[in-house]
């Protein structure tokens, strides 16, 4: 949020008023991806119902063609909670079965969630002042107030694991992990590594309170693309829009709001042989290209479990 020591100008303003909508929103997706991913793994086990309203809208996010405001979500977001209502299911965030959030149309909570978001207004007529600042930092902090469990979690990157068995001993796998949210500067090493007798999913961005083994996978929701490509450090990115000319799917880089894009790449079709995936196995680039694919392909399974509608057209594969 600090801008630093610049000097007072109109491009400062504009940036404290983009991070105030920015923070705001980033905090309601990472709500949503979670009632999201947690609603795919209770399809594998409860038989959930959605009305036609509740279907309608969770495919709108599946399928949208453009980036998501402020509203959008918080309108999803009730969806959602309806939904766990609905249907008398767990909410993977402890403190919601806890206590309700206020997501009435009176609440200050989602006063403040569409204060933050007529800031478009503002930014498209270049038509802010300081005063602009104070009242989006105000309904910022109504809205964090509000979400301040969130404090109770943390966030981890797994990269890869190994499978470690000595002779007549008992096997242990080996977690190659980033620890998210730890400030460069800090000198505090994020990549970590743990010694453990149950595996866990690899390229999976977790969100956890207490041990990691107790988490909410968002992943394909939330990615890490360093770990896709087997790259040092961690480049974490928010699932943006979909492009409907081919199905690829557009991400955020949450360092600088950069896009990141994911093509419909399909090296290992169904049908083939183990030997000829061994052979593209042995490629890094094959194989990251297969692991950037599984953003696609699980996305899909998200979509289709979650909604219960498969994909009206398929896209043509043009690799």
């Amino acid at each position: 949020m600090a801008i630093g020591k610049e000097e007072m100008s109109g491009n400062k303003i504009r940036k404290y008023l983009e991070n105030c909508q920015l923070t705001c929103k980033r905090a309601l997706q990472l709500l949503c991806f979670s009632l999201l991913s947690k609603l795919w793994d209770y399809k594998k086990e409860n038989n959930y119902t959605l009305s036609s309203d509740q279907a309608d809208t969770c495919k709108n996010f599946f399928d949208n063609e453009f980036e998501w405001d402020i509203k959008s979500f918080t309108n999803l977001l009730k969806t959602l909670m309806d939904i766990y209502t609905d249907n008398q299911l767990e909410l993977p965030i402890v403190e919601l079965n806890e206590s309700t959030l206020p997501l009435d149309a009176q609440s200050h909570f989602i006063t403040a969630c569409n204060q933050l978001q007529t800031i478009d207004k503002l930014l498209d007529t270049f038509a802010y002042t300081v005063d602009d600042c104070i009242e989006a930092e105000s309904n910022l902090t109504t809205v964090l107030e509000t979400l301040k469990f969130l404090v109770n979690y943390k966030m981890v990157s797994i990269k890869s694991i190994s499978y470690l068995e000595m002779r007549n001993s008992k096997p242990h796998y080996l977690y190659n992990y980033t620890a998210l949210g730890v400030e460069s500067k800090s000198n505090i090493n994020q990549e970590r590594v743990n010694y453990a007798e149950t595996p866990i999913n690899t390229d999976a961005v977790l969100l956890y309170r207490g041990s990691y083994y107790q988490h909410v996978n968002l992943f394909p929701f939330v990615i890490d693309e360093n770990a896709l490509k087997f790259e040092g450090g961690a480049k974490i990115c928010f699932y943006t829009c979909r492009d409907n000319t081919d199905g690829s799917l557009n991400y955020n880089f949450l360092e600088d709001n950069s896009i990141v894009k994911i093509d419909n790449k399909e090296n290992v079709k169904p049908g083939i042989d183990n030997k000829a995936i061994n052979e593209l196995l042995i490629n890094p680039q094959t194989l990251s290209e297969m692991k950037l694919n599984s953003v696609y392909t699980l996305f899909q399974e998200a979509k289709k479990a979650v909604t219960g509608m498969e994909d009206e057209e398929e896209f043509e594969n043009p690799f």
